[in-house]
């Protein structure tokens, strides 16, 4: 059995441009000791493999601090490690790869395509990097020959992508037992597509409002025909969507010194006072922003008995004798006329 933690998509040295300059200049800080808490784990577990499936780095310019702190991290690491460079990261001559020094139990792949056969684990890594921000390199079909058959490439499945878009034919056709991907932000546990079992970690850290709750990396125990997935949350600060309903008061959520919140207004209601809502919650969160959707609140028997149409329905509908149920009625018909979607 190997057992590999697979993680992608670190983004180091993201801008955080939502965030004010402090406030990103520590994000940016949290997300420079992602590499350290990654390896820390691999060695926790036992891991044999580490495996980075791009995007490590979240553009082709890198602070020195990030890089010394990568390269500290990777000399830790009691295991082997393996990086595919992605669309955000790719393998250049200019690049950050190509004049990093690392240790020799570190493989930066540097090709499109690339297989390290290691003996003492039974294995084979394939692997291959972005060589510019587009990739359109197909998953290799492999020849088994005794080995278990590990690959890690930074792509979606899509039947045409410029970031390496994998058809699931591919999959099917490539032979391999675990293939270790990246580029997808969301995690996806490992499904089997004929004898390959395929997956994603998802982004490491969330950096915004489209990467919400908890982010981190998949341990992953593979033997044969068996694979044993977990999802290793790393204890980072997580963005999250509170909905607050009309002349509703949201609870603080647990934790709310290391979540950055976006609180959305919504339903009909008076206007409401953005600025206090700001000074009672913004003090307890990483950082608070609240969007007001709510909508005017709304006269539903105006024009009633007008005769028109909406005024004729609603004089059918306020003879009902149960309130409740004639308000609903009228929401409902407004809406409609409106062409909005029904309450």
């Amino acid at each position: 059995m190997i057992k590999i933690l697979h993680g992608a998509d670190l983004h180091l040295d993201s801008p955080f441009s939502s965030l004010p300059r402090e406030q990103a200049v520590r994000q940016r800080d949290l997300q420079r000791q992602l590499p350290k808490r990654l390896v820390q784990l691999a060695n926790e577990r036992q891991c044999d493999l580490l495996l980075l499936a791009g995007d490590v780095f979240d553009s082709d310019t890198v602070y020195p601090e990030t890089v010394q702190a990568l390269c500290d991290a990777l000399a830790m690491c009691r295991c082997r490690v393996f990086i595919a460079p992605g669309n955000h990261d790719p393998y250049t001559e200019q690049s950050v790869w190509a004049k990093l020094t690392l240790p020799s139990h570190v493989h930066v792949f540097s090709a499109p395509y690339e297989c390290v056969t290691l003996e003492e684990l039974g294995c084979r890594v394939h692997g291959g990097a972005f060589l510019e921000h587009s990739c359109y390199e197909p998953i290799p079909m492999v020849e088994k020959q005794g080995y278990l058959e590990i690959g890690v490439f930074h792509g979606e499945i899509a039947a045409e992508s410029f970031y390496r878009g994998i058809d699931k034919e591919e999959i099917l056709a490539c032979n391999m037992d675990y293939l270790a991907l990246g580029h997808i932000h969301k995690v996806s546990f490992p499904r089997r597509l004929g004898n390959t079992w395929f997956g994603w970690p998802g982004v490491t850290m969330g950096r915004g409002f489209d990467e919400l709750g908890s982010c981190g990396a998949l341990y992953v125990q593979l033997d044969g025909e068996r694979c044993a997935a977990e999802f290793v949350a790393m204890e980072n600060p997580v963005y999250t969507v509170l909905t607050v309903p009309p002349g509703e008061l949201p609870q603080i959520l647990p934790g709310s010194e290391s979540i950055h919140c976006r609180m959305r207004l919504v339903g009909q209601t008076a206007p409401p006072d953005i600025e206090k809502l700001q000074n009672l919650y913004a003090p307890h969160y990483a950082s608070l922003e609240i969007v007001d959707e709510t909508e005017p609140l709304q006269d539903l028997w105006e024009g009633i008995g007008d005769g028109t149409l909406r005024g004729l329905a609603l004089e059918q509908l306020r003879a009902c004798p149960d309130e409740s149920l004639s308000d609903l009625a009228a929401k409902y018909l407004i809406a409609a006329l409106e062409g909005r979607e029904a309450p």
